[in-house]
């Protein structure tokens, strides 16, 4: 039995191997196939392997998981506090992680902040969405160079005149050559993008498929698409792994930081740590949810009076996961479900899947 300690680099690796006695050996590997290999040849089934999250680190456990008892995956900010070292090298890092790892083994298991492994699945839909956005950001840039360069030259144009008539075709570039040829060329960058950005969400909807479950009971809130959805679903992964509401909603960061002194409480900004996606994307549906629910409308213009539309906003998205987080926990629709809506979301979707099945 050892307790391994990895610090891992886009290229190598350095491993800790440290006994019940505190014997070490310290080996460093490259990334490729052969030492990956002889690696994977020193482990037993009785290990415990302790790394820090970064880049690589997910798919690197996906190849050792199954050769050792345990693979734990730490927090590197909350680490960093713990094993502050004024002198920093890759053998340092590997002893640090594999003596704190032998600690937090043979102690109360609750010393190292360890990260939640997800699943392949979820790890591809995450990847997916980080490039969806990416792009989204660079149309929004492109629009706004375009925006510009009509406004130096004194055309006020609105942004729907731009991107309606003029880029179809159905007007000319009023310009001067040499802005003209800019607006030209950033035209087709938007176009290409555009396309690009729809082929990223057709993959996403089809990377979806086996989470159906979850997508039909989130998609009974009106105002959650099944791409929504599945937006939401690569954030938290498994409502299982939340041991209440109250961790689910920070998580997903709706929850603000609570001060508390003496018999004073101060509510700040929302928890930073966690997924932001699911806020960004529950955000965008505020008007549905008041729509459908009298209760919800009423209680975010409540809040608006005292508290502001910003916090009234946050306060309606953290009321929405809370419902989400016992609808998933218990297998159960919305309560202000709109049947008709529901079924008619899925159906799209169940039809999207079967026609783009037949045509891969």
């Amino acid at each position: 039995m050892a307790y391994i300690g990895v610090d891992l680099h886009s290229d190598k690796f350095t491993a800790d191997f440290r006994e019940k006695t505190n014997k070490d050996n310290l080996i460093s590997y490259y990334i490729n196939e052969y030492d990956i290999n002889r690696f994977k040849n020193q482990l037993k089934k009785d290990d415990y392997i302790f790394l820090e999250a970064s880049t690589p680190t997910f798919a690197f456990a996906d190849l050792i998981k199954d050769r050792v008892k345990k693979t734990i995956v730490i927090d590197p900010f909350k680490f960093r506090a713990i094993a502050d070292s004024r002198k920093k090298t890759d053998k340092v890092d590997a002893r640090q992680l594999a003596r704190m790892g032998k600690y937090h083994i043979e102690g109360d298991k609750k010393f190292l902040p360890e990260v939640y492994v997800v699943e392949k699945r979820i790890r591809k839909l995450r990847s997916l969405f980080t490039t969806y956005r990416l792009i989204k950001k660079e149309m929004n840039q492109t629009k706004s160079r375009i925006h510009s360069l009509f406004k130096q030259n004194l055309k006020p144009y609105s942004k729907k005149h731009i991107f309606g008539e003029i880029m179809s075709g159905f007007k000319p570039v009023d310009l001067e050559e040499e802005y003209k040829i800019q607006v030209e060329v950033l035209f087709e960058v938007l176009s290409k993008l555009e396309e690009k950005k729809a082929e990223i969400k057709k993959q996403i909807l089809l990377t979806g498929e086996p989470f159906i479950k979850d997508i039909d009971i989130l998609v009974s809130i009106s105002g959650i698409s099944v791409f929504v959805a599945l937006g939401l679903i690569s954030d938290y992964a498994t409502v299982e792994r939340f041991e209440n509401a109250k961790q689910f909603c920070k998580y997903l960061r709706s929850t603000p930081k609570t001060e508390e002194s003496n018999k004073k409480t101060k509510n700040g900004k929302t928890q930073k740590n966690g997924r932001k996606q699911s806020m960004e994307l529950m955000l965008q549906s505020i008007g549905h949810f008041k729509k459908e629910s009298p209760f919800i409308n009423e209680f975010y213009w409540r809040l608006r009076k005292g508290k502001g539309a910003c916090k009234a906003r946050t306060a309606v998205v953290r009321k929405m996961l809370t419902a989400m987080y016992y609808m998933l926990r218990d297998r159960e629709y919305y309560r202000y479900m709109n049947k008709k809506l529901h079924d008619r979301k899925m159906m799209e979707y169940k039809r999207f899947l079967t026609k783009n099945k037949k045509r891969g």
